[in-house]
């Protein structure tokens, strides 16, 4: 009997558990990319951490009695989750990483929106999520220019000569580059994801919770700014040969340490007194699911799975060369991943062969498409001479040492082509609409024997008689 009251006592966080569990591996192709793109990057190192806290902090309510079953229907709740399951199934077919990351994300809140009493800190745990998802990079560029900006500033104070144009920093001794890992963004999501946790934990007031977390986002940028000050004076009066000139980011976290622990000093002040009795829930504590709530959410878990509508996709041809890692190279081919299957072709224009490559995405994969970050159209060791535009294909003019070339390419959405990214972006956001999900991407060349404007007329005429196959 004790066991069985035990397990009644503790459903509501079974049933959280469930949830997660269920989404997971309903959905393993956007936990797939979640994996690829933020577990395994440096600056989302923390995302390992995040639903270990997650689900501590619903244990945590289930002990303050704040985690309980919703007896009554929530339509906000029930349009909401209809609503994101249906972003998802979209955002999925188009592929639009940010779309089904946002998705998935509404979809556990709504659903505990609709299974759980409403209170913001029953909703914090699952948005606290949004850590994980590795959006946070156009922020990187605001957070680098202000970097720039605040140790030019800084360096004004050390009597260091120095002189900053664009993102390189040149002193006496040498040029240092703040690149985009300079940013600070690695700090300003830590300490956004420690101060937005210690407000869970120990805040109420509106007002200290607001400066508390404005006080731990501003000293993590200045905490930047002193690292890259601090690296460039040691750069300078060690003429470059300090062994933090090639390992600093630990260096960074040396800093970033203390001021951690002065932030918790802080937040201990403005913290609320812990003497006080605890709020009593307003609604009785009910073991009961609610039936109707629970079924909807299983349906709508189920159609709007990315696991199974990415298997229903017959398609076992994935190339074991598609998963190569890129490395930089001398031959004038394209590098592109994921990629379902690729037909090599020769188009032939008044004697001219122009060698063309036409790779497939069946979108098994929702990395498995042509604008994949890491897809290259030319390989970095070719200088780029020239970009234009002939109808719907990108036009590149090449050059390595004596050797000149043109690339053309284009994206293929059902029968339509596409040069521009974003026109090519919108139109699968439309087709998802109904979840089409094959893409095409186009590359050919043509190797120019003098200055490439024969080959340009040449490369022109074959690119209009270029005749689209809609079908695989």
């Amino acid at each position: 009997m004790t066991a069985i009251k035990k397990i009644k006592s503790n459903l509501p966080l079974i049933g959280i558990v469930t949830l997660l569990i269920l989404f997971t591996l309903l959905n393993l192709p956007v936990i797939a990319t979640l994996w690829r793109h933020s577990f395994d990057d440096g600056t989302y190192s923390h995302a390992y951490l995040i639903p270990f806290i997650t689900l501590y902090l619903y244990y945590q309510l289930q002990n303050d009695k704040l985690l309980v079953y919703k007896a009554s229907f929530s339509r906000f709740g029930f349009l909401l989750f209809v609503a994101c399951c249906y972003g998802l199934f979209i955002s999925a077919s188009a592929q639009l990483s940010i779309g089904y990351w946002l998705a998935s994300l509404g979809i556990l809140i709504a659903a505990i929106m609709m299974l759980y009493q409403y209170h913001w800190r029953v909703i914090f745990p699952a948005a606290f999520l949004i850590l994980i998802i590795p959006m946070w990079g156009p922020l990187g560029k605001i957070l680098q220019s202000i970097s720039v900006y605040a140790v030019n500033i800084m360096m004004g104070y050390t009597g260091i000569p120095t002189y900053v144009e664009g993102n390189f920093v040149s002193i006496p001794a040498g040029v240092f580059e703040i690149a985009g890992g300079c940013s600070g963004l690695r700090y300003f999501i830590v300490s956004l994801a420690i101060s937005s946790l210690f407000v869970f934990l120990n805040m109420k007031n509106v007002r200290n919770i607001t400066l508390f977390i404005t006080v731990a986002i501003i000293g993590a940028l200045i905490t930047n700014w002193i690292r890259i000050t601090l690296l460039i004076v040691i750069g300078n009066y060690t003429d470059m040969t300090s062994s933090l000139m090639v390992d600093h980011n630990n260096f960074g976290w040396y800093i970033f340490a203390p001021f951690m622990i002065l932030l918790f000093i802080f937040g201990n002040y403005l913290a609320e007194d812990h003497s006080k009795p605890a709020l009593k829930p307003k609604h009785k504590v009910d073991s009961k699911i609610n039936i109707p709530s629970t079924l909807l959410i299983l349906i709508g878990l189920f159609i709007s799975s990315t696991t199974i509508s990415n298997n229903l996709i017959s398609d076992q041809h994935l190339m074991s060369k598609s998963l190569k890692k890129y490395q930089k190279q001398q031959e004038l081919t394209p590098f592109v991943q994921y990629y379902t299957s690729v037909n090599n072709n020769i188009l032939t224009i008044e004697n001219t062969n122009i060698p063309m490559e036409t790779y497939n995405f069946s979108g098994y994969d929702l990395d498995a498409k042509p604008t994949f970050y890491n897809n290259q159209s030319t390989p970095d060791s070719w200088k780029i001479n020239n970009r234009y535009q002939h109808n719907h294909w990108n036009i590149i003019e090449l050059e390595q040492r004596s050797q000149k070339s043109l690339v053309a390419t284009s994206l293929q959405l059902n029968d339509q082509l596409y040069a521009n990214k974003s026109n090519f972006k919108m139109a699968r956001l439309k087709a998802g609409l109904i979840g089409t999900k094959e893409t095409k991407l186009h590359w050919l060349r043509i190797d120019c024997k003098t200055n490439c404007e024969l080959e340009k007329i040449t490369l022109n005429q074959a690119l209009n008689n270029f005749k689209v196959i809609k079908f695989f």
